[in-house]
């Protein structure tokens, strides 16, 4: 059963949040925009709440434009600010995970960008049990998680500052494979990869592996912005809740 949209959770929100704020996400015919109250984006977001000062034109307009990022990403941070959860689609095939790992990502950007920890926390948990459970063969033992993707790799470092958390997952990544003997073809060079991406996989490989751990439960802390102890392990598909949205 899915949740419902943030959109439909608007009347139930406390009587406090009064004023709505105008947001269009996107470009051209792709933006879309959204109407969200003002004091929840503003004790949520640091980005939102500087933003929404009077002495700023939009916050005298009640008018955000965020053309750089994407309406499907802003949907999922939206159903967090009303519902705390995370409404995001679920493949139920092996061969998607690699898709869903590589949306989270860009998710999880958005997040940085706002400067939304717990939005990215949550992000970072589904990014988690999605490499850690969701790819291993039947016999428990062969690994067929899903990696990061050239192109996300890219996204990443081009728009995330360097003590990013999702910065040091893709790090401890690379250490993993490097003491794992995977192929060096996973490592990414070319004119596309961003050289401050080779120069901190270079620097991760020298470090003590306690900076950068393997990928696990155990480790899941070391890679939030608000570590707190895990109680349990719960699979992927207990993560993010089903929906019929389509990405």
């Amino acid at each position: 059963m899915a949740l419902p949209s943030a959109q439909e959770a608007l009347t139930d929100v406390p009587s406090s949040y009064s004023e709505v704020v105008q947001v269009v996400v996107g470009r051209g015919l792709q933006a879309v925009t959204f109407h969200v109250h003002k004091d929840l984006l503003s004790t949520s977001s640091p980005f939102f709440k500087a933003a929404l000062r009077e002495h700023w034109i939009e916050g005298k307009m009640c008018k955000i434009q965020m053309p750089e990022d994407k309406p499907d990403d802003f949907k999922y941070y939206l159903d967090f600010l009303y519902l705390k959860a995370l409404n995001h689609p679920l493949p139920q095939q092996i061969s998607s995970l690699q898709e869903l790992l590589d949306d989270l990502c860009k998710t999880y950007v958005l997040g940085d960008k706002l400067q939304d920890d717990e939005f990215c926390d949550m992000i970072m948990r589904a990014i988690l049990l999605v490499q850690i459970n969701g790819g291993l063969a039947a016999d428990k033992k062969t690994i067929q998680s899903p990696l990061f993707s050239r192109s996300v790799i890219r996204w990443i470092w081009i728009n995330t500052a360097e003590n990013s958390p999702l910065r040091k997952l893709v790090l401890s990544e690379r250490v993993d494979e490097h003491f794992c003997n995977v192929p060096k073809g996973r490592l990414f060079i070319g004119k596309d990869i961003p050289s401050d991406y080779l120069s901190e996989v270079a620097a991760a490989l020298t470090y003590d592996r306690e900076k950068f751990p393997s990928v696990s439960l155990e480790s899941m802390d070391h890679f939030m912005r608000k570590p707190k102890a895990v109680e349990s392990a719960a699979s992927p598909t207990s993560t993010p809740a089903s929906s019929s949205t389509k990405r």
